[in-house]
């Protein structure tokens, strides 16, 4: 027989939506950024959030049980290094993340039932191919898609550059690359290295410059990058640069076309819906 302590345990997880939900709505009202400042009253962080002082106490107390604030005197909050992680200007920020799993994924998984009985995502019980497809219906929601990617690709980078050596390789190819940014910070230890992004066409384009947190400008300026659905033959988005590169690429496109057909394929299993 189950004893309290599962119960109580399953009763956590049943519950644990409510945990994203705060999360959300404290990336919406930015009180990261806020709190960045340092320490303040809900009445302050209400004037600045035009939300309701009460209900915004309450929320703050829930962001405080789960850690992403801490009360501090009588009447003030404090963000933690956790809750520093919502604050968009953040090295390892997941502030689209939270934006991203609230208004897109959690709203899919509620479908979740319906695909395990018929066996399709929620995209084909939409009457669509697949999710990218349906995603890319709403530019909102790929712009949200694309962020939260790219706040991923700058946490596990590091742990990627330490773990490969890519001093070998003359020309790498990122399939559902993105933005390039972590082709670019590949590229940044290996300045010899020609790179090119592969990726469908609303995916973003490497953005000219170096920034800090990026070298894309090394993969824009010595290969394209590539945008393709892989359900159609390889396009690029400049026919003068296809010219140049046809010959290096096609090569290789019938095999990103299978890659990146499973990487979707992956990416539709892993979110339910897609």
């Amino acid at each position: 027989m189950a004893s309290q302590v599962s119960a109580l345990r399953l009763f956590d997880l049943i519950q644990s939506h409510r945990v994203t939900a705060v999360i959300y709505v404290a990336a919406r009202l930015g009180l990261a950024e806020l709190l960045s400042y340092g320490p303040q009253t809900p009445g302050k962080l209400a004037k600045a959030t035009g939300a309701d002082e009460r209900a915004l106490r309450r929320l703050l107390t829930a962001l405080s049980t789960i850690g992403i604030c801490s009360r501090t005197g009588e009447d003030s909050y404090a963000l933690t290094e956790v809750g520093a992680c919502l604050d968009s200007a953040a090295e390892q920020s997941f502030k689209g993340w939270a934006i991203l799993e609230a208004e897109m994924l959690a709203k899919s998984w509620s479908g979740m039932l319906e695909s395990v009985m018929t066996g399709k995502t929620a995209a084909e019980l939409q009457g669509v191919a697949d999710s990218f497809e349906l995603m890319g219906r709403t530019p909102g929601n790929v712009d949200k898609f694309n962020l939260a990617m790219t706040e991923l690709t700058r946490l596990v980078t590091p742990d990627i550059l330490r773990s490969y050596d890519f001093s070998g390789i003359s020309h790498l190819m990122d399939v559902g690359g993105g933005s390039g940014e972590l082709l670019g910070a590949i590229a940044q230890q290996n300045r010899k290295l020609r790179g090119t992004v592969f990726d469908l066409p609303s995916a973003p384009r490497p953005q000219a410059g170096i920034s800090s947190r990026s070298a894309s400008a090394i993969v824009s300026n010595s290969s394209p990058a590539i945008s393709s659905n892989p359900f159609r033959l390889l396009q690029t988005r400049s026919s003068s640069r296809a010219s140049s590169t046809t010959g290096t690429m096609r090569a290789v496109s019938r095999y990103c076309e299978i890659v990146a057909r499973r990487c979707r394929l992956a990416a539709s299993c892993c979110s339910s819906s897609g």
